[in-house]
Order: C-alpha cells, then structure tokens, then sequence
C-alpha cells in the first residue's frame, strides 16, 4: 500500500504516540457537537411552525406571536383601536352608562385601563334593566289591578314592557314605567350624549387578556349593551311622543339612530347584526313619530334631512372578507396546535397535539384563503339579483366540495394522500366554520330597504304638515319634497303605495319578487298591520290570510295605538 495504512489498521497507529491522544479529544469534540446540533434541531423543530406565513395562507404576514404564527387577535384589537380615544370613544360613556353590563369582576381592570377610565364606574348611577325584577313585578301588579290574568312565566309583562320600546305610550298607561325614566334619567342622557361621539369602540375582554384563545371564543359585552342602552332610550321617546312632547321624542330618537350608525364599525358579524337591530328599533318608533298628527311641517323636515344625512355603513362584504376570514383561519391554527377536540372543549386546559402532521396546514389554510376571496367578491356585488347569483353559487360550490369529500372514492384516496387529506378537511372546516352568508347579506338589504321606507314616510309627513292630508298617489312628492322618487334595491321598481282612509300603506316586494300586498309570514304582518303577539280568535283569522312565501317589507300609517292586554270577557 506504499506510504499508507493497512486496512486493518486504524490511521492513527501510525502517528507518533504524542498525537494519538488527540484524536480521541477531536472524537469527543465532534460527538458533543454532535449532540448538540441535533439537540437544537429537535428544539427548532418543536418551535417552528409547519405553517408559511404569507397572504396566500394565513392572510395576515403580521403581528407574529414568538413561535412565528400569526396574532390574529392583536391584528384585530388593533383594528379595534385605530384612532380611537378617550374623548372620541362613544363606548367609553355608553360603559359607564351601564356599568358593568355583561363583564366579569375579573374583566373591569382591563376594560377599564382599555377604556382610559381613570376609575372603575359606578353601578350605582347605572342603566337598570327594563326587564328588572322590580319593575316587572310593578307593572305585573298594575296589571292584575286592572284585571287582567298573568302566567306564572311572566311572558305577558314582558310583551308590555317590550310594546313601549316603539309604540306611543302615556303615563296613565304605565305608571311604574315613568318611575323607572326618572330614575334612570342621569344614564339614558349619557347614552344621548355618547350618541355625539364619532367613535365605536366597547373592548372585548378576550382581546385584552394573555390567553392564547380562538377568536370565535371573543366574549362581545359591548355589542348587547348598545342593545340594551338603544332599547331603553326609545322607550323614554315612545313616552314624550304619547306624552305630546314630539321635539323631545325626536331628541331621543336622533340619538338612537346616531347610536346605530355607530355600531355599525364594530368588526364582527354578530356586531353588524347587533347594529342592525337597532337601526330597526330605530326606524320603527321614527315611523311612530312621523304618523303624529300633531307633527309640525318644521319637525317633519328636520328628521327627514337627519335620516337622509345618516351614514349606517354595515360594510358586510368587508367583514366576511377580513375579520370572519381571520377568525376560521385563527381556528385552523388553533387545530394544527391543539388537535381537532379545541372546539369543543370549552375554553379547557390544552396541550400540544402529535398528530397535526396528518395534514398539510398550508393546503387547508391557501383552500380557505380561496373560498373567503370569492365569497368576499360576491358579497361586494352592487346589484342584489347578481349579488344573490354569486352568492348562490358559492354555496353551492360549497356544498359540492362537501358532497365531493363523503364520496368513497375521496375517502379512499385521502387515506394515501396527504394532499387530497388536506384538501377534503378543507372542506370540512368551510362547511363548519363559514358564517350564514344569506342571512347576514338578506339582514343588510332588508335594512337598506327599511331605511329607504323610512325616509319615504318621512317625506309623506312633510307633505301632509304642509297639505293636511296624505297624496292621493306618492308620484306627487317629486319634485317639492323629493327630487325623485327611489327604487327598491331589490328589483330596481318603485315603492307600491296606496292611500287609505287616514293614512297609507307603502311597501316593496322582498326579495322573491311577489306582490303580497304588504304582507310578510315570517314577522306576522298582513296588509301591513302588524300581528304582534295578539293570540286572540279574530287574529290568529287575520294571520290565516298572510300568503304562503310572503316577504313584503311595509309601512302602515296609522299605527295601531297602545294597547294593555285586556281583562277576559265576562260571562
């Protein structure tokens, strides 16, 4: 072998005796090292994410958490916080007016620091509960007292105090009702003062902890307490409109719909639905003001330039294509981390799950970036029979992929591919996690029609205080009261009206396009009268009549008046 070694000799027998100690250091070196490297590649690999953070993927490339996933939830308290402040934040007073609404004791700190609060509010001067223990029981005296029965449930006390909310009331109606005004008055006219603010912000205790929670876990005390705040008030209007004090019922109302404008920059779905309900409450008790016959030409014109300079935004499109995305990508992450039980589970203790690389997280999260891209574009469309077209075909290509992922053949393959796997569970979380994307876009046209409804009776009450009387057909308001009449954003036709006796009936056809004659199933209204909670023989006749399918969305002038439940028909 010339200079060399023999085969069966090591290479370092052949070295002088004063280096051979030294390879075996070099051997212990290389070992360590050895141990050392694949030590921090284990650690590596259990704090690195099998996740790309990218718009295709996660949608969000930052905030990152320090194991390199995307902070959903700071992105979205972010959003939450932009440009808000203390002084400009309507939550900020709408809070202290209900102190602590649905807030935990262990949340008042957060809230209140988030709020820039120098000090924890007083429940004492707070909003109190129209459905109070103390005033039901009040009013289910009164109404015993004037003979009428009541169910242990208390079911029809509820419907009375719920009737004041938007129908004209008096103090001789209800007495234990003008109680609790005056004693609410302080915090009804902070939430007419925070009304005036040109911010929306009531924070999410979920958002301000150090929990690593899903965002469709995020408590929303805020959203309910607008509620709350919005109905309380409009039965202190209801009371100065029965009252005859219309200025000061308009005061309270133009808060109201100030206070559903600004719901609307809540960033979730169920804060855009909240919004919703309110502007209904709204728009319902302004049509009780503008069918006043004491309603001055002066009135009339002021609440119609209110309600045509109202800016209630919902903006639904925008909310399905960021805040509900982020929110089913959050709970993708969440699986990939804790396994598929997270949930379920309640908020419980979790742990690491091994068995997240069954998966391709990247196939599952760039699937649903894809679905929230078209379903966003489809809810962006301006024209509602295209819009509904679009959105038609989303859910039906939904329901495809989930019909696609229960077929045998599927099954079958995706015990072999990982890709196919990852795709069919994909389709699997769209179709358990995607919101109700026809009833948050129907919630949105029903508002927008009901909001050009509105704005067309205030315009008929103009021209009744300037005429005495309503118009024989509505094409008169054009062009004194109106520069041109609407369409209904449904199928682009006009409003239908028609003028009764004192008063008028005017209305659209819904989204099924039928002429129901104002009637509408699912609410109880025919002719545009509304059923209400009425179980009486002659109504449940009147209910038999509504058309099968009706959708109508209409107003009634006159309203029905006030009405107590009435004592049982003596023999």
């Amino acid at each position: 072998m010339g200079e060399g070694f023999s085969v069966n000799e090591s290479p370092f027998q052949s070295m002088p005796s004063s280096l051979r100690k030294r390879p075996r250091f070099l051997r212990w070196l290389v070992a360590t090292s050895l141990l050392v490297a694949t030590w921090s590649a284990c650690q590596r690999a259990q704090n690195t994410s099998p996740i790309t953070v990218s718009k295709e993927t996660t949608y969000i490339t930052e905030p990152l958490r320090a194991d390199g996933r995307p902070d959903y939830e700071r992105w979205l308290l972010e959003k939450y916080r932009a440009g808000v402040t203390p002084k400009n934040n309507a939550g900020a007073l709408l809070f202290q007016a209900i102190w602590p609404g649905e807030l935990e004791p262990q949340d008042y700190e957060s809230v209140r620091k988030e709020l820039g609060l120098p000090m924890a509010p007083s429940t004492d001067g707070a909003l109190q509960d129209i459905h109070d223990e103390s005033l039901s029981t009040a009013i289910r005296k009164l109404l015993i007292e004037r003979g009428v029965e009541i169910d242990d449930d208390n079911s029809v006390v509820e419907d009375v105090v719920d009737s004041t909310i938007d129908t004209a009331w008096t103090s001789k109606d209800l007495p234990p009702m003008v109680t609790w005004l005056v004693a609410n008055e302080e915090p009804l006219n902070m939430v007419v003062e925070a009304s005036r603010r040109s911010r929306f912000y009531m924070p999410s205790p979920s958002l301000l902890n150090d929990k690593h929670e899903m965002l469709i876990e995020m408590l929303l005390p805020g959203a309910q307490g607008v509620r709350y705040a919005v109905r309380a008030l409009s039965i202190r209007a209801m009371w100065h409109l029965g009252e005859g004090r219309l200025v000061e019922a308009w005061g309270d109302l133009s808060a109201v719909n100030r206070l559903a404008c600004l719901a609307t920059q809540g960033r979730t779905t169920v804060e855009k639905l909240v919004a919703v309900a309110c502007h209904g409450i709204a728009q319902k008790a302004t049509i009780e003001v503008l069918s006043d016959q004491q309603i001055t030409p002066e009135l009339a014109r002021q609440i119609q330039t209110n309600l045509s300079n109202a800016k209630f935004e919902l903006s639904m499109a925008e909310t399905l294509g960021t805040s509900e995305r982020v929110s089913t990508l959050d709970s993708v992450i969440h699986m990939e981390l804790y396994g598929f039980d997270v949930l379920a589970d309640g908020g419980g203790k979790r742990q690491r799950s091994n068995k997240s690389a069954i998966f391709d997280w990247n196939v599952v999260l760039r699937n649903l970036n894809r679905r929230y891209d078209q379903l966003a574009a489809a809810a962006a469309i301006d024209d509602f029979e295209d819009r509904q077209q679009a959105c038609s075909k989303f859910e039906s290509d939904m329901r495809a992929s989930e019909e696609e992922r229960t077929r045998f053949g599927t099954r079958l393959k995706a015990a072999i591919s990982r890709q196919t796997r990852s795709e069919a569970f994909s389709a699997t979380v769209a179709a358990l996690m995607f919101p109700a994307v026809g009833a948050a876009l129907s919630a949105e046209s029903r508002d927008s029609t009901m909001s050009q409804l509105t704005q067309l009776a205030a315009a008929l009450a103009v021209y009744r205080a300037d005429h005495g009387h309503y118009p024989d057909k509505i094409d008169s308001l054009v062009p004194d009261v109106l520069p041109k009449l609407p369409l209904d954003l449904y199928h682009a036709k006009p409003f239908i009206y028609t003028r009764e006796a004192d008063g008028y009936l005017l209305y659209c056809t819904g989204e099924n396009g039928v002429d129901d004659g104002g009637s509408h199933v699912g609410w109880d209204i025919l002719a545009g009268r509304d059923l209400g909670w009425n179980d009486d023989p002659a109504t449940e006749e009147l209910r038999q009549q509504i058309p099968a399918g009706a959708d109508d969305l209409s107003i009634r002038v006159p309203r029905p008046p006030f009405q107590l439940p009435t004592p049982p028909a003596r023999d």
